[in-house]
Order: C-alpha cells, then structure tokens, then sequence
C-alpha cells in the first residue's frame, strides 16, 4: 500500500513483509537541503508505524549526490537511526555500480546491519528476502 506520495518521492508498505519501498523523483531536484531531509525522514516515520525491517530505495532519480553536508547528515543522522529503529537490511537501487574488490562482500556492521548496492530491481527484491 502506498503510505506516502509527492511530487518528490513515493513510499510503499508490505506490511505482511515487513518491507518499505522508497523511489525517488526527478523532481526532488526543486527541493532544497533542509526540504530534502524532510522528505527523507518520513521513512524513519513509516518504519515505526508499520515495524519495518527492511528498505529498498530507487535512487536512480536522486539528485544530491554531490552534497556533502545532505550525505553527513545522512550517515551521521538518519542511518543511525535507521539502525536503531530495527532495520536489518537496505537495499540501495543505483544507475551503475563502480566494481570494487569488495563487490562480493556484504557491508554488515556488528548490528547486524546489512547495506548492498543494486542496479537490478529484482536483484535487491530477491536479496531483501
């Protein structure tokens, strides 16, 4: 079910999979930094409401992401708090992915934690599961 729409982004519940799905407009590109992490923090929102495990964000639409204070805020801010609100595992869809050495790792913290970065839609739906 949809649980928000905006002309900047949509987030969609699976309450039975306990899996909130982000994706972001090109459209986010009108929003300053403070709007943009008002729109952002709607998710922490939605995970409380609907106990949420799992994310999945679209980025490939998301403009800020060469802004250094937006992603400061977002690793210092909002992924803490993601973390401490019980999610286990983000799946972060992207246009393309730079291929590192640590590709076939997964980035998991000792929280249990776990981040993967996906090209493939279906990829990061299987890898959520």
């Amino acid at each position: 079910m949809i649980v928000h729409k905006s002309p900047y982004s949509s987030i969609t519940a699976e309450t039975e999979k306990r899996l909130l799905s982000v994706t972001w407009f090109k459209e986010s590109i009108e929003l300053d930094q403070e709007e943009m992490k008002s729109e952002i923090s709607k998710i922490l929102d939605f995970i409380k409401e609907y106990s949420i495990t799992a994310i999945i964000v679209d980025t490939r639409n998301y403009p800020f992401r060469g802004n250094d204070k937006l992603q400061s805020w977002i690793n210092h801010t909002y992924i803490p708090q993601i973390i401490d609100s019980g999610i286990v595992r983000y799946a972060i869809i992207v246009e393309s992915k730079i291929k590192t050495v640590l590709d076939d790792l997964e980035d998991l913290d000792e929280d249990g934690f776990a981040v993967e970065y996906f090209t493939d839609p279906e990829h990061a739906q299987s890898w959520i599961k």
